[in-house]
């Protein structure tokens, strides 16, 4: 068993595997009786000595670790029938050498693999698998396919009665250049069938394909229908699809469809795929011819996940209402399948989806939640002529907290089929759609179509749109023409760019927030802006005064832990000395300041504000502050104001104020904390109206004007009368 450990801890440590869990011959897997393992070493010139001349190891040789020691080329199959063998290759080269593995228990670890012939008694593969608990780590292989010739990189080829059960592929590259244009033979980077409980992790699968056309059968796509994959998964339960590259390039195309998935995955139940990578690029079509991509496509499963993968898809080709770029397609029947977290980005020139659900196979239920998604295509009034983020057919669908941007490459007509979250082309079935909180930046001018729907709630989705001949407001969602029944539908707004950007942080805390509110004052702020707290700009010219106050006034006033000549206070229930919250603040103009953020001011009526200049109150930038100023709320939140002079209406009310005089809008509060540093708890009253407006007429009446200016005439006369009268008194 030390022997054991020790061949383990030499792959691992090849291959970078965290842990002790995954040996490569476990002791579980061995019998109870004493195991000797034995170690060989392989070259070019003693290979015979363990493999017949068919290449197939010796039946003795089980329990065995060979460590390879030369370059092998052009050895043909290697076949290892018997159990628990380890193949180390420490790093060296097989040439037209591959490998068909039917015992169990083997493990193959740290070589490259360099094949240009296809051999047909294993399929044409350069792994082929038959047997269980097959460990392949560390494997490098550069595959280029002969003409027309089936072929597979790694190929686990089980059966509905003889599963490959406990496949593992780890930290492992393969580049495969298929080359089947003209024929219908398969050409598959790497295949699973009937392989249940498989894991590929950290491994990066590079393709090179020609479009080909899809040979459907009668219930859709099947095992057989795709000649050309970079990965497909059919039959295979419980596979895991963890931290993974998948990079797909087109060199041909071929059919009147041509057509490629990345990955394909039919039939194969709990399966999840996490935290991988996957682009596909296809600049060999030109614009204005259809080609077919999706990046996964999945039919007729349950209990899939697919969760926190990126997905790049881009083209030149698709042409009006033909062809696809589709990072992720789905076909029924499905069943609680989950599409969470990732990012989702495609550009084309023809219709584009960035999920896409169909249930024309059977039922289907899928969520779909906290997913961005980037689509560009063709928009057009034709039903084919469809971009949208996410395109449901589906008896139920959940679809809530995504980020879709959806664009069309020409100028979007008033019909034309651009939207966030659609259900557009009719399918067969009821239609239930939960759709909710969603923001969609668009050029069109929906966030949400749906044909028809049973019981549908479709509420509190946002439309960001760029549009200057939109109608803003609650047009958010429209309905198609099919009936609707049931359903629950309302705060569906449609809002400019610039006025979403400019609230995206304009709440308390200066934090980011999806949700928006017109008619809430949510921030209590009125339209006064006190510039004195800001800080210019670093190339500007800095004074160590103020010019507008004396010196002492431009001290910053900090506690003084026992006392000190800064502001003192009692502080009363929550709030501490000094705290504006309650308490008093002791001497005139001393400056107010809170124990709690490190805020403070230069005198009690100036802001507060922290080492940065950032004020307490709002924590806005200058550009958040501009926008809130031009957009801001009136009448304490009760009247929507959007112009450049709001301001001069913030005092503004429709009854006459009575004797004793009613609150003034501009200066109503709902907040805790006491205006302009006041007693304790606020305790001077709320000014009135006529209050505010007779103060404001006296201090800029024209007749107090004159008067100061004729008083000030007056009195130079008569220093001018005085001053002659003492020299004349003088000259006597």
């Amino acid at each position: 068993m030390l022997l054991i450990s020790i061949i383990f801890i030499n792959c691992a440590s090849a291959s970078e595997i965290d842990g002790l869990n995954e040996t490569v011959i476990s002791e579980t897997s061995l019998p109870d009786t004493n195991i000797v393992i034995q170690n060989y070493t392989l070259d070019s010139d003693n290979i015979y000595e363990y493999f017949d001349e068919d290449g197939v190891l010796y039946e003795n040789y089980s329990n065995s670790i060979f460590n390879l020691s030369d370059d092998i080329q052009n050895f043909g199959i290697i076949e290892i029938p018997v159990d628990n063998v380890t193949f180390i290759g420490n790093n060296y080269n097989l040439k037209n050498t591959v490998f068909y593995l039917s015992g169990n228990n083997i493990t193959l670890c740290n070589f490259s693999m360099e094949i240009y012939h296809a051999f047909e008694d294993i399929e044409g593969s350069g792994i082929y698998i038959r047997g269980s608990d097959i460990i392949i780590d560390g494997i490098q292989m550069d595959y280029y396919v002969p003409p027309e010739t089936r072929a597979y990189g790694i190929y686990a080829d089980g059966a509905r009665k003889s599963v490959v059960n406990n496949l593992k592929i780890i930290n492992s590259n393969v580049y495969f250049v298929a080359n089947n244009v003209y024929s219908k033979v398969s050409n598959h980077c790497v295949d699973l069938y009937y392989c249940n409980n498989t894991l590929l992790e950290n491994n990066t699968f590079t393709g090179s394909f020609p479009l080909k056309d899809v040979n459907f059968g009668p219930v859709g796509a099947d095992e057989s229908s795709e000649t050309v994959v970079l990965l497909g998964v059919i039959m295979s339960d419980y596979t895991r699809l963890n931290a993974n590259t998948f990079i797909t390039n087109i060199d041909d195309r071929f059919g009147d469809y041509p057509t490629l998935d990345a990955i394909f995955i039919y039939g194969s139940n709990f399966c999840n795929m996490t935290n991988n990578n996957l682009s596909m690029f296809d600049f060999i079509t030109l614009s204005g011819v259809p080609n077919y991509l999706y990046g996964v496509d999945i039919y007729r499963l349950s209990n899939f996940s697919f969760t926190g993968n990126n997905i790049h898809i881009e083209t030149t080709g698709g042409t009006f209402s033909h062809g696809t770029a589709y990072p992720i397609q789905m076909t029924g029947p499905l069943s609680n399948v989950t599409i969470a977290f990732n990012n989702l980005y495609s550009k084309s020139n023809g219709p584009n989806l960035g999920i896409y659900s169909m249930n024309y196979y059977g039922q289907t239920s899928l969520y779909i939640y906290n997913n961005t998604i980037n689509v560009t295509g063709l928009a057009g009034e034709h039903e084919w002529a469809l971009v949208a983020g996410i395109e449901t057919q589906d008896d139920y669908a959940y679809i809530e907290n995504n980020i879709i941007e959806v664009h069309s490459v020409r100028e979007v007509g008033e019909n034309d089929n651009l939207y966030g979250i659609s259900y557009r082309q009719r399918t067969d079935g009821n239609h239930t759609q939960i759709v909710k909180n969603n923001i969609v930046f668009s050029d069109g001018l929906y966030s949400v179509y749906m044909l028809s729907t049973l019981n549908s709630v479709i509420t509190d989705n946002i439309l960001v749109s760029t549009r200057d001949d939109i109608n803003y407001g609650y047009g958010g969602y429209k309905a198609g023409s099919g009936s609707h029944i049931g359903d629950t539908i309302y705060n569906n707004r449609i809002i400019n760019y610039y006025d979403y950007f400019g609230r995206l942080y304009n709440s308390a805390t200066g934090e980011r927030t999806s949700m928006y509110r017109y008619q809430e004052n949510v921030n209590n702020r009125t339209n006064e802006f006190d510039g004195t707290g800001m800080t210019g700009r670093s190339d500007n010219p800095t004074f160590t005064d103020n010019p507008t106050q004396s010196a002492s006034s431009n001290i910053k006033y900090r506690n003084i832990p026992g006392g000190g000549s800064s502001s003192s206070g009692s502080g009363s229930g929550s709030g501490d000395g000094g705290n504006g919250n309650s308490g008093s603040t002791g001497g005139s103009d001393s400056g107010s300041q809170s124990g709690n953020g490190g805020y403070y001011s230069n005198s009690s009526s100036a802001p507060r504000v922290d080492e940065g200049g950032s004020s307490e109150s709002s924590g806005l930038s200058w550009m958040d502050a501009v926008l809130n100023y031009l957009n801001s709320n009136t009448n304490t939140g009760s009247e929507e104001v959007q112009s450049y002079n709001g301001n001069v209406e913030s005092n503004n009310t429709e009854s006459t104020p009575d004797i004793a005089g009613s609150d003034a809008p501009a200066s109503s509060s709902t907040g805790s904390e006491a205006s302009g540093g006041a007693g304790a708890s606020g305790a001077e009253s709320q000014p009135k109206a006529y209050e505010i407006s007779e103060k404001t007429d006296k201090s800029i009446s024209p007749n107090n004007s004159y008067l100061s200016f004729a008083l000030i005439i007056i009195t130079m006369i008569l220093l001018i009368i005085g001053y002659r009268r003492k020299d004349s008194s003088d000259e006597f």
